[in-house]
């Protein structure tokens, strides 16, 4: 019974916590153009996408879904930005089928400091650091993959 009720506990707390990543994820992100993309997402693994072209989208994802939440008392927040083919949906994409932007690595330590959770106020914190970071680099990201696109489809 007791590991019956951990388990519960288990699930509410990571219910809770991909509750407030659709929250405060979708609504920070959104000043940032990225919207909850539900064809792009599974029940674990929520997605937000801009585009940046007719067939190309910029996608913030939790590649590791099992890490996110790994126990009842922590978790480990890991965004992966991603370009992906609007063609790709919920499927689990293969190699090559996009691209991952590791923006973080531009600020040294960056991931040892702000992806490990104890709490949801600690999410949201980790959360809003990662957007904020993106948010200072966003227009050199987003118009050097335009240029790139733009050699590449011309």
């Amino acid at each position: 019974m007791r590991h019956g009720t951990w388990q519960k506990h288990s699930y509410v707390r990571q219910q809770r916590a991909l509750r407030l990543l659709h929250g405060r994820h979708g609504r920070d992100a959104a000043s940032l153009g990225f919207r909850y993309d539900k064809s792009k997402s599974r029940s674990n693994y929520p997605v937000f996408s801009k585009a940046i072209t007719d067939d190309w989208h910029l996608c913030w994802a939790i590649e590791e879904p099992r890490f996110f939440f790994f126990s009842p008392f922590e978790g480990r927040f890991e965004p992966f930005l991603e370009l992906r083919s609007r063609e790709l949906a919920k499927n689990r994409p293969e190699s090559g089928e996009l691209l991952f932007i590791r923006y973080a690595a531009a600020v040294p330590g960056y991931f040892s400091g702000d992806r490990e959770f104890f709490d949801l106020d600690q999410l949201e914190r980790a959360v809003q650091a990662h957007l904020y970071l993106y948010s200072l680099m966003a227009t050199v990201v987003e118009d050097g993959i335009k240029k790139v696109l733009g050699d590449v489809t011309a």
